[in-house]
């Protein structure tokens, strides 16, 4: 009995090493400590310290879910009429279409001409995730596009005057009315294609808004937040 219990004992001294030597690893992770001790004893005990690992890793999955809510949440904030703040103020919607033929983004931007001016500026920035463009606390009133402005895409700089080309163009009327959101009755689209050169070329049109594409714009623009805070005009 002695003899046997001295072999218990040196064994526990050897097992109480091996668990030693492995936490001392570097490189060993924890789940390569457990699996380890576990292969050089038996498959139960492989069972019971992977239980153990598994209780001590933290559960990552309420993360992925937080992550994927807060860019729903910012897409979804991104996509909505404001508040009427005041009555003397309306929103005007443009209908927009964009195709990029190329691996390049678009290099330009437009904005609308308008008269008589306004505080506000219908700006439109290429983008072929989005169906149209609203700008809002747009002031009560009978306005009628005049022109278009081309201009290089520089984000965060001044564009030289020459670089603006400026086309005068007999556009489209609209009216403005309190509380309500207006459509205008052309559609901007814009393509960006390649050239025989190897180069893009990017070119714009106002073509008419069809009665279809009209509806269809109007049922999207119902379902974003603030839709029911103000009224279609006809």
């Amino acid at each position: 009995m002695l003899i046997i219990g001295v072999l218990v004992g040196y064994m526990i001294h050897l097992y109480r090493r091996k668990l030693l030597s492995i936490a001392d690893k570097p490189w060993a992770s924890k789940s390569d400590k457990f699996v380890e001790v576990a292969k050089q004893n038996n498959i139960g005990q492989m069972s019971i310290l992977l239980k153990k690992e598994a209780r001590m890793k933290p559960n990552k999955a309420p993360y992925v879910v937080m992550i994927i809510l807060c860019v729903f949440t910012l897409f979804s904030c991104s996509q909505k009429f404001p508040k009427p703040i005041s009555k003397e103020e309306g929103v005007l919607v443009i209908a927009h279409k964009a195709t990029n033929e190329t691996q390049f983004d678009f290099g330009f931007k437009y904005e609308l001409k308008y008269l008589p001016e306004a505080s506000v500026k219908i700006k439109i920035k290429p983008s072929i995730k989005s169906d149209f463009i609203m700008v809002d606390h747009f002031p009560v009133g009978e306005y009628w596009i005049t022109g278009v402005t081309t201009l290089p895409d520089h984000s965060g700089t001044t564009i030289p005057m020459s670089l603006r080309n400026e086309k005068t163009i007999n556009g489209d009327s609209f009216e403005i009315k309190p509380k309500h959101i207006t459509l205008l009755n052309s559609k901007f689209v814009v393509i960006n294609s390649m050239r025989t050169d190897s180069g893009t070329v990017q070119s714009w049109k106002l073509e008419k808004l069809d009665d279809k594409s009209r509806n269809e714009l109007v049922n999207n623009l119902k379902i974003l937040e603030n839709s029911k805070l103000w009224s279609f005009s006809d």
